[in-house]
């Protein structure tokens, strides 16, 4: 606050969360170039640099844990990891690491197969949930300024979980029982979003006992909105899986995300300046038909 003897002046933002995302895992980003971005959220008071350091073409990131995780040719090395969260402390960004799972997790299953399963989504079993716990303990400790740690958690595949008896054998083991599940018709898909919110919540617990808040998408139906802890902030981009208002009437914290117009992708450009100039923090859109925000 700045006092004048003709005006006042109050400087501060809308939101406590304000962000931008950098996909690293589909592009290479060299870290000289990262810093540059830190330089503009210190520019323009963007808080929060969010990083996607994991998806299906690359897992980024060094890890003590599980080494063959990395992926040559499109991955940072301990130093940069280090020089980067120091620039970005120094200028009073923070980093928001995210590591998508358990879809979106290719090179996670395929450099350890044996560990996370060989399905379209990383096998739901105690071994692969355990080590995914381990992974994010890591991910903790390799951000140490980080408020928020992202697990994805957004278009997995979850169908495959219905067809692997060792998935099913886990979910009775923790109680999850299909018989609690036969309304409508819609058992399958039931059962498998209840070991999604066995996922979150196991990962999230990992993410709290470390002092920081975890990240989820909308990637849950609001059908098991009352089993997935209120610890996780849900970005809302799709609105496929249920609406910002069902997350906020159930109890949730949303970061609006809203896919249309704050998607953007380089080189292409989908969105107008007169729509982006006109979206604001209260508006939801999608480009999914069939979410009920489209058009």
């Amino acid at each position: 606050k700045m006092q004048f003897s003709h005006l006042q002046i109050h400087d501060r933002p809308d939101s406590s969360y304000r962000g931008i995302m950098i996909d690293c895992a589909r592009n290479h980003h060299p870290v000289s170039l990262l810093k540059k971005y830190v330089d503009m959220c210190w520019f323009y008071k963007i808080k929060f640099l969010h990083l996607h350091l994991s998806d299906d073409q690359a897992y980024t990131l060094p890890s003590d844990i599980f080494p063959k995780l990395t992926t040559p040719h499109n991955c940072f090395s301990r130093e940069e990891i280090n020089d980067l969260v120091e620039y970005a402390h120094l200028r009073g960004v923070q980093i928001v690491p995210e590591i998508d799972t358990p879809g979106h997790s290719t090179k996670i299953r395929e450099a350890y197969p044996e560990i996370f399963g060989e399905l379209e989504v990383m096998e739901f079993s105690e071994r692969s949930i355990g080590a995914a716990k381990e992974l994010f303990g890591e991910i903790c400790r390799m951000f140490p300024y980080s408020e928020y740690i992202h697990m994805g958690a957004d278009e997995a595949n979850l169908m495959d979980w219905n067809n692997s008896e060792r998935c099913i054998e886990y979910g009775l083991s923790l109680g999850i029982d299909i018989d609690t599940f036969k309304q409508d018709g819609s058992q399958f898909w039931r059962r498998s979003e209840r070991f999604l919110v066995h996922y979150i919540n196991e990962i999230s617990e990992v993410i709290v006992k470390n002092g920081r808040k975890p990240i989820v998408w909308e990637g849950f139906h609001r059908d098991v909105n009352e089993y997935v802890t209120r610890d996780v902030t849900v970005m809302v981009f799709e609105s496929l899986y249920q609406l910002a208002h069902s997350l906020i009437n159930d109890g949730f914290k949303v970061i609006n995300c809203s896919w249309r117009p704050t998607y953007v992708v380089v080189p292409a450009w989908f969105w107008g300046k007169t729509e982006a100039y006109n979206w604001d923090i209260g508006s939801f859109s999608a480009v999914h038909p069939q979410s009920p925000y489209y058009g």
